[in-house]
């Protein structure tokens, strides 16, 4: 059975939540985000490749 329809809270950590909603990420002890502000990442470069991702994927899917 599906956690997030017998488990409220997981209902609310699974489906309800979403990326905006965290405030702070730590891996590996190493904080990768901080006051909502993702850390060592280029918004530019993800958002670059991103769209080079998407034109394989919509080049591959159309041929």
């Amino acid at each position: 059975m599906d956690a997030a329809l017998s488990d409220p809270v997981a209902h609310v950590v699974l489906t309800a939540a979403s990326a905006h909603d965290v405030d702070t990420v730590v891996i590996g002890g190493v904080v990768r985000k901080r006051d909502g502000v993702l850390i060592g990442v280029d918004p530019a470069e993800l958002k670059r490749r991103n769209a080079a991702v998407r034109r394989r994927v919509l080049d591959h899917q159309f041929r």
